[in-house]
């Protein structure tokens, strides 16, 4: 995809939005065409132009927004997601990934090939946000450089940070509060499924654009797919008569 000479640019829609689409559509079907009569009834306006938005740039509709094949195969079949994201991603973001080395770039070589879409500030953010998701959903390898500093892309586009406010020492009265510690989860430290990893990165905290259907969605998502990168095996119990 190109747009008057230049390079599309990427997606920039929440990975998360991304994956309920496909689950909404494993339950509900895959219409003929992804117009705003299909998504309006779960997404907002602007979360919906952008979700077409990222399925054109992969080529997972055409330009009259009709599914193609791919589309089709992503949402019936799960266990295919991984593979089929993992070959989008390293085929239609060729032109900035060509020569880099995903497995040992800092995520501001990643920021600068990215450049080449002619974005910057908060759709930067977010263009680099769901690459980063969709390629630890697929499997998709990247440097620790990336994953580990993924939560800080805001401060790498100079979003201001509040000043903090000196500490106060806690009076006698008062108890010593314990101090925080990271989440191993967010932090990388278990050895998490991609897929997993992915949706957990993308939980978001408490905002009032989140919605009890997006929760609905976001569990039904979690869930199949814990199916699919644990599966477990079935255990007949015996009853004693």
């Amino acid at each position: 995809m190109a747009q008057n000479g230049r390079p599309a640019t990427p997606p920039y829609v929440s990975f998360r939005t991304f994956l309920n689409t496909l689950t909404w559509m494993a339950e509900d079907g895959v219409p003929s065409r992804i117009d705003r009569s299909f998504w309006e009834q779960r997404l907002s306006g602007t979360n919906g132009a952008q979700l077409v938005h990222a399925l054109r740039f992969l080529d997972l509709v055409d330009d009259n927004h009709r599914p193609q094949p791919t589309l089709e195969d992503m949402v019936k079949n799960p266990n295919r997601r991984e593979a089929i994201l993992r070959e989008r991603l390293l085929r239609n973001y060729a032109g900035a990934l060509q020569g880099l080395d995903l497995q040992r770039a800092s995520l501001g070589e990643l920021e600068e090939r990215f450049r080449i879409y002619a974005i910057d500030g908060e759709t930067m953010r977010k263009a680099l946000s769901f690459f980063i998701h969709a390629a630890a959903y697929s499997g998709t390898p990247l440097s620790s450089h990336i994953t580990k500093k993924s939560r800080t892309v805001d401060r790498a586009h100079g979003t201001k940070k509040k000043t903090a406010l000196p500490r106060r020492r806690p009076t006698e009265e008062e108890p010593v509060r314990p101090k925080l510690v990271s989440n191993p989860i967010t932090t990388g430290e278990y050895d998490l499924h991609p897929s997993i990893h992915g949706l957990l990165a993308d939980l978001p905290r408490k905002s009032p654009d989140w919605t009890m259907l997006d929760q609905d969605m976001w569990i039904r998502t979690f869930v199949s797919t814990v199916k699919y990168a644990y599966p477990a095996r079935e255990v007949q119990m015996e009853l004693d008569l």
